[in-house]
């Protein structure tokens, strides 16, 4: 029965049906248990009724490293590195927020009426935008008041715009060492990221003033609840008519409800009292055997719903979602009120059963994310005494600091591959092994500093070098001439840097003799062109061969055959540049239509849903632009995932004489089967992939 309803129905009661109402005792009435207070006025003692929601505690880092680095041959990785430290501290206040008061989700639900439709930007369309345009877009969020339903799509925004600030330093620092700079000398500033940091200065300090006011508003909430339960004690207390004494009571009870939430803290003790002071009035004015039945039942209904809702938890995907909204949940149980004494225990045990069930579904899942970090942090102790290792080694000469250089990237690389450790070791971790790195490129920077003598050095061997090689560039002996060059060039690339000023006048005065040479050797072996011409001949004949072929139904057979045809393709040799691509795609084609002659094996079975995927994206508008997109994104997805195995690999040697060498080299082994299965999955997509293209472009 709802607030209004119950007031009607007390309005309806005449005083004969206060009285008989005064008068019924049923020997089978509900009994309520005596609780005592202790929170209000020390009048009465609390016992627990219901057990709580656990609240675990949830992952955090600590502050951003705001040191900035500026190398010659590391920022673009060092600046990678940092982005991942800041997106580490990011996730710690994400997870922080699940832990929390649920003053979110109500804020939300009474914002919800007055808020104006706003442009929603799925994932795809911001991937689309601009830097410029996503900085607009930011903004123009941030510009308004704070709206906690906008937290996903801003952190959504900001990784777009972190990667395009990356981007867009990587293509800089490009640029500058393209046109004759060194890392070293490279300084860059991006005005739009500088925006784009103001902005998100601004929008923390719009939500710390939103949970700020939150806070403030359950405060007063508090204050104001603590008033009517002394206005219910009060009318407990009183002599007036049960008529009059219930219509106040109603309203108390309208009013209660109709105030927000107050501090977590107090929440409890304040339901607990308040439900107290509900019941003694009950007992008090002994009420309407049907009207109090009636509100009972209604009060079952409403918490059989809540159990419902708590069981379809069980089966939602987010852990941080479920449990949000089994807070949620709790509050509104805690806000009902009785059920018939029969089936209070029941009804409380299933949802009691069901909020069980789903925190130990979160604790398992915090338990696993804790196991995990913890080998994350034994990997990264690994790394940071290898590094120690290496840098506790005296740098004596410029190939001593470049065999370093090559060391720490690899360190960096693979400290880039190794997730978060536990939030009360992720700072200490990384500053140990950002100081490490931090020392050994300020001790570079100061080595190369003073190497002026030795840069003169390698400016006179240079000068020898254009000599030798100007007195080379008219040779007719081009194979020893060649080989003398090639180690001419090996040599210049040995020798190391020059003074900036003459860097450039140097290099262009030996480019030029080796290209005055390669140049001549070029004119002398022209009539290279008829052996071209010969292999295109081949190639032709070659690809006659594959179309008119007869296979078996042996496939293993056939698939030697297919491998031996690409073998002699390779083995011809160069055809004239003009007829490379489209005697290439002929081959191509020929070759694919073999193999679609071939079944499907068990392989390929992975692929097949896949396939599907790239069916529907074939039959699109623009379905040969997204299979091409889609391509591409695989082939970056390949290269990094080899990449990461290669390093694996190449460093798994550097756990052996760390502790729990066996656990930490168990955890890389499997990392490597893992990828490498993906690697496989991933080229069987890209074939699936190239076969469309091709079917699209014919």
């Amino acid at each position: 029965m709802n607030k209004d309803e119950q007031k009607n129905r007390v309005n309806e009661m005449n005083i004969d049906d206060v009285d008989k109402a005064l008068d019924l005792k049923s020997k089978n009435s509900e009994k309520t248990p005596t609780n005592k207070l202790s929170s209000h006025k020390d009048e009465f003692i609390l016992d627990e009724n219901e057990t709580s929601i656990d609240d675990s505690k949830t992952l955090s880092s600590g502050s951003k490293n705001q040191n900035e680095y500026e190398t010659e041959q590391n920022a673009e990785l060092i600046f990678e590195l940092k982005t991942q430290q800041d997106a580490f501290n990011e996730e710690d206040d994400d997870l922080a927020e699940v832990e929390e008061d649920i003053e979110d989700e109500i804020t939300k639900s009474v914002k919800k009426d007055n808020k104006t439709e706003e442009r929603v930007y799925s994932d795809g369309e911001l991937q689309q935008k601009s830097t410029e345009e996503l900085l607009g877009i930011y903004e123009d969020y941030i510009s308004k008041d704070y709206d906690a339903s906008n937290k996903t799509l801003i952190s959504t925004i900001k990784i777009i715009l972190s990667a395009h600030f990356k981007d867009a330093r990587v293509q800089a620092l490009n640029e500058f060492i393209k046109n004759g700079g060194e890392e070293k000398d490279f300084d860059y500033h991006n005005s739009i990221e500088d925006k784009f940091k103001q902005a998100s200065l601004i929008y923390k300090e719009k939500r710390q003033k939103y949970l700020e006011e939150v806070e403030r508003q359950q405060r007063e909430n508090f204050e104001l609840k603590l008033k009517m339960l002394d206005d219910l004690k009060d009318l407990i207390n009183s002599n007036e008519p049960l008529k009059k004494t219930y219509d106040e009571f109603n309203n108390i009870r309208i009013k209660w409800n109709e105030i927000g939430a107050v501090p977590r803290s107090e929440a409890n003790n304040l339901w607990q009292t308040y439900h107290l002071y509900v019941e003694s009035f009950y007992e008090k004015v002994k009420i309407n055997r049907e009207l109090r039945d009636y509100d009972l039942r209604k009060n079952l209904e409403s918490k059989i719903s809540l159990c419902e809702k708590a069981e379809a938890l069980l089966i939602e995907q987010s852990i941080t979602k479920s449990f949000k909204l089994l807070q949620k949940y709790h509050e509104e149980w805690k806000e009902i009120g009785p059920v018939p004494s029969d089936r209070a225990e029941d009804i409380w045990e299933r949802f009691k059963t069901a909020t069980d069930k789903i925190n130990e579904r979160r604790r398992e899942y915090y338990s696993k994310i804790n196991e995990q970090q913890q080998k994350n942090y034994e990997a990264k102790l690994a790394i940071c005494e290898k590094t120690e290792e290496l840098l506790s080694q005296e740098l004596k000469n410029i190939n001593d600091y470049q065999k370093a250089t090559n060391e720490i990237t690899k360190m960096m690389h693979l400290w880039g591959t190794i997730g978060r450790a536990p939030k009360q070791l992720n700072d200490e971790i990384w500053g140990r092994f950002n100081a490490l790195v931090n020392n050994f490129f300020n001790n570079k920077k100061d080595f190369f500093q003073s190497l002026n003598d030795q840069q003169t050095e390698n400016y006179n061997k240079k000068i020898q070098i254009c000599l030798r090689a100007e007195s080379l560039k008219n040779s007719t002996n081009w194979e020893k001439a060649t080989n003398e060059f090639i180690n001419l060039q090996k040599e210049w690339r040995k020798i190391g840097p020059v003074p900036l000023k003459y860097k450039d006048k140097l290099w262009q005065r030996f480019r030029n003799a080796c290209n005055e040479f390669f140049n001549n050797k070029a004119k002398y072996l022209a009539n290279i062109n008829e052996i071209q011409k010969e292999n295109l001949r081949l190639k032709k004949e070659l690809v006659k061969k594959i179309q008119d072929y007869q296979y078996s139904t042996d496939k293993k057979e056939n698939l030697n055959i297919i491998k031996n045809f690409q073998r002699e393709w390779i083995n011809i040799g160069h055809v004239p540049i003009e007829n490379k691509d489209e005697i290439q795609e002929i081959f191509r084609t020929a070759i694919n239509k073999q193999l679609d002659k071939l079944k499907i094996t068990s392989t390929d079975l992975s692929t097949m849903e896949f396939q599907s995927y790239i069916e529907q994206l074939k039959n699109t508008k623009d379905g040969n632009i997204m299979l091409n997109k889609k391509k591409s994104e695989l082939k970056n997805q390949l290269l990094k995932i080899k990449n990461n195995i290669l390093l694996w690999e190449n460093n798994i040697g550097f756990f052996a004489n760390s502790k729990n060498a066996d656990i930490l080299k168990e955890e890389f082994i499997k990392k490597i089967e893992d990828a490498k299965q993906e690697v496989q999955l991933i080229e069987n997509k890209i074939k699936i992939l190239d076969k469309k293209i091709h079917e699209m472009t014919r």
